[in-house]
């Protein structure tokens, strides 16, 4: 291999974690949630000064954590409106944890602030930790305001009827909905991270769920692989995961000027991986204009130093 990556560019992306605490335990979010972490009071003039010098349309990714637990949520997501381009996107992370009042004061709040920029919930459905009830009631309040973007369900250790029936549910009451059935990777950076790939090997073992997901964005090969005797072919980020043939390292990869990846602090980095690495230092925070325009100035592709890559897969790499 000498180059791999999506063929399709998508807008610039800024990915914002406005807290790292969350209200769940799931086992695969290991670097993802840190409850022991004091969040930092959310600052909005960072942000807006980071969109306005980007001067173009962009994909905002605001998550967590699960960000509607902390106490700036509806502040942070009227702020970053504010801020964005007509054609920019906003999309937002959540396990809809929320209790249904809340959530759809939050809808309300969300749909009168929004005018024409686009907002959705990309949602995901842990069945160890929610009443599928619950979860499916805060769906379609996000559906009535067309905010409903994406319901990723997680299945996890062996084939479970009870996933596979709320699956079927959520993609009958909601067609236009992207519902996908996702099997369970503990995406942490770290060399002891637990069984990172036991599930995947579980889920392509039950025919019913590889035969129910073969549709889903994971599982289409869309991403090339260029060959060192010029000929290429497509693989799925599945594909990937079940083969072990997630790693880049030693590889330059365009996501250093493709995407900034900011923490609750401002503190700026070049790549999703790196934000989960105690080991990484930030190089720039947004909060200090100085830094942010030095950062925006220097983003150019970076060398992969991780042996294992899991969500990043459409930004282009070569050797």
């Amino acid at each position: 291999m000498i180059s791999f990556g999506s063929e399709e560019r998508d807008l610039f992306c800024v990915d914002y974690r406005l807290t790292s605490k969350c209200n769940y335990n799931c086992w695969y979010c290991t670097d993802m949630h840190n409850n022991d972490r004091k969040d930092d009071q959310f600052e909005i003039k960072g942000l807006q000064n980071l969109i306005k010098a980007l001067n173009r349309d962009i994909r905002f990714f605001l998550y967590g954590g699960e960000p509607t637990i902390h106490p700036d949520f509806l502040y942070a997501v009227e702020g970053i409106l504010d801020a964005l381009e007509r054609n920019s996107i906003l999309e937002i992370q959540t396990n809809l944890s929320v209790k249904k009042e809340k959530f759809q004061f939050f809808c309300d709040r969300i749909n009168g602030h929004r005018k024409t920029r686009p907002v959705f919930f990309l949602t995901s459905y842990h069945y160890t930790e929610c009443d599928f009830e619950d979860f499916f009631n805060n769906c379609v309040i996000a559906n009535r305001y067309k905010m409903l973007d994406q319901i990723a369900v997680m299945y996890q250790d062996d084939y479970r009827t009870d996933i596979i029936k709320n699956l079927k549910i959520l993609r009958k009451i909601f067609p236009k909905v992207k519902t996908e059935l996702l099997p369970l990777l503990c995406g942490s950076v770290k060399e002891n991270s637990p069984r990172p790939y036991e599930d995947i090997d579980k889920f392509y073992n039950c025919p019913e769920a590889l035969n129910l997901s073969k549709n889903d964005f994971s599982f289409i090969d869309r991403l090339r692989v260029n060959y060192c005797d010029g000929t290429h072919s497509y693989v799925s980020s599945a594909y990937l995961w079940k083969n072990r043939q997630n790693s880049f390292n030693g590889m330059l990869c365009d996501v250093g000027k493709e995407r900034i990846v900011i923490d609750s602090n401002g503190d700026c980095y070049r790549c999703f991986n790196q934000i989960f690495d105690e080991t990484q230092k930030a190089e720039h925070n947004i909060f200090s204009k100085k830094e942010c325009l030095d950062f925006l100035q220097n983003m150019k592709s970076i060398t992969c130093t991780y042996d294992k890559c899991f969500f990043d897969f459409n930004h282009y790499r070569y050797y």
